[in-house]
């Protein structure tokens, strides 16, 4: 019953909670079509992180391949990003559904898309309303769990791919206290996917996400929950 995550302002999710959301969501996916080493993109902002973290792992649950996709990007650089993955659904948040709708109908190969609410091929609540006990599908260490998308400062965006053993590299040891770990990082990227996100889950931390980083707000989280790490830029 810990609280493994929590978004600022959009609620939180306990480690059991996770589990299961996963397993059902997982289950949905593979129900649309979803087979070892398909790409599911994830074009979720943080104030959608719960979901980002739902929908990560029910993707690798799936045996499937997560393709994070930085909602910051301009329409051109997620278009490539779609043209290049390939993805079998698209999982978009409530602000990114209207060109996540038009970007997919665009590609040459069948991608469902998954949202909040109406106007998506898949409703995240029915996506939730699957069977939730332990489910997956057999990956090897060496398969692809995750294809991780750069900035595109310098060209349009290039992705790179990591195994299951390369996302579990992480060598950290579960924290022997209750403890949080606090940052603004936007999850689909790799700074906020695996430094945040894994790195939380791996040391055992209940990860706090402020949807955008404000000063002020930042530090009264760091007085309310006291966190033990922080997660900042440079």
């Amino acid at each position: 019953d810990r609280v493994a995550s929590l978004v600022d302002g959009s609620g939180s999710m306990t480690f059991a909670e996770w589990e299961r959301r996963s397993n059902a969501v997982a289950r949905s996916l593979v129900e649309l079509g979803v087979a070892p080493g398909d790409r599911v993109a994830l074009l979720l902002a943080n104030q959608d992180a719960l979901w980002y973290q739902i929908a990560y792992f029910a993707t690798q649950k799936a045996g499937g391949v997560a393709a994070p996709i930085n909602p910051r990007l301009a329409r051109r650089e997620v278009a490539h990003i779609l043209e290049n993955a390939r993805p079998r659904v698209l999982v978009a948040g409530g602000d990114q559904l209207e060109r996540a709708r038009d970007l997919t109908a665009a590609l040459d190969t069948p991608c469902a898309v998954v949202g909040p609410e109406g106007g998506a091929s898949h409703t995240w609540a029915a996506m939730e309303a699957n069977e939730d006990d332990t489910f997956q599908v057999q990956v090897a260490s060496s398969d692809l769990a995750d294809i991780v998308y750069t900035s595109g400062t310098t060209g349009l965006p290039k992705g790179v791919a990591s195994t299951h053993e390369n996302v579990l590299h992480i060598p950290v040891t579960p924290s022997e206290r209750e403890d949080a770990l606090l940052h603004a990082a936007p999850l689909a990227t790799a700074l906020g996917t695996y430094g945040a996100m894994i790195a939380s889950l791996r040391l055992a931390l209940t990860n706090i996400c402020l949807p955008s980083f404000a000063t002020a707000r930042f530090a009264q989280l760091i007085g309310s929950h006291r966190p033990g790490w922080l997660l900042v830029v440079p």
